[in-house]
């Protein structure tokens, strides 16, 4: 059997693309690899904002509500310093 040149330049180019398709689907896993990596680092990072915002958003509806007491102790404070206003005689 022989092989001509043509021929032989067939096998090789047969061979080069499946050791490129090889490289290509290895550089690929690679990439996802990383793209996993980083997926699962930002949903950590994710997860540690969202924990700090649950504990912020406690600290401020105890804040509302100390300040809504406040409010309520000074009203009722400035209504017991407040004199009624005094009834003016009836008019004829």
């Amino acid at each position: 059997m022989d092989i001509t040149g043509v021929d032989f330049g067939v096998i090789l180019t047969i061979l080069a693309m499946i050791i490129k398709g090889a490289q290509d689907r290895a550089r690929a896993a690679e990439e996802l690899g990383k793209l996993k990596q980083q997926v699962a680092s930002l949903e950590a990072r994710g997860s540690r904002w969202d924990n700090r915002f649950e504990s912020l958003e406690s600290k401020l509806e105890v804040l509302i509500a100390a300040v809504t007491r406040i409010e309520v102790l000074c009203e009722r404070d400035y209504k017991a310093r407040t004199p009624l206003p005094q009834r003016s005689e009836p008019r004829r």
